[in-house]
């Protein structure tokens, strides 16, 4: 039997029921590559544990600035046009948002940024222009 060793064309995230079919092949670890998935099991939740244990990063000034525009539910070319900036640059400064913050999209990052204090209930407008 051989094994590929290439890498895969694209990544798959481990999804939690192939994390626990992989555990279930680590528990048995009587063969080398039963063994391999063993140690390959602790490498992910090591890495997990460490992620876990890691604060996330403050966004920046501007970062901020553009999530602002996503909790007051301004679409990318509006915030562009507000800022001055391309929507191309908008959606970076998103995106590099959400990895500083850990966060899964734009409603998580306003969440963990409202939660932090950096985003303050009275900064965000509802339909109508007027204030909470």
């Amino acid at each position: 039997m051989s094994i590929d060793l290439s890498p895969p064309s694209t990544a798959e995230p481990i999804t939690p029921a192939r994390l626990n079919a992989l555990r279930a092949v680590a528990a048995r670890a009587r063969t080398p590559l039963e063994r391999a998935v063993r140690d390959l099991v602790r490498e992910v939740d090591r890495m997990r544990a460490q992620a876990a244990l890691r604060p996330y990063v403050r966004p920046t000034q501007r970062q901020l600035e553009v999530l602002l525009g996503a909790a007051n539910g301004e679409q990318v070319r509006d915030t562009a046009a507000r800022l001055s900036l391309t929507t191309d640059c908008v959606r970076t400064h998103r995106h590099h948002a959400y990895r500083r913050m850990r966060a899964r999209n734009s409603t998580h990052a306003v969440a963990l940024a409202m939660a932090a204090g950096m985003i303050r209930p009275g900064q965000i407008r509802l339909p109508g222009g007027e204030l909470p």
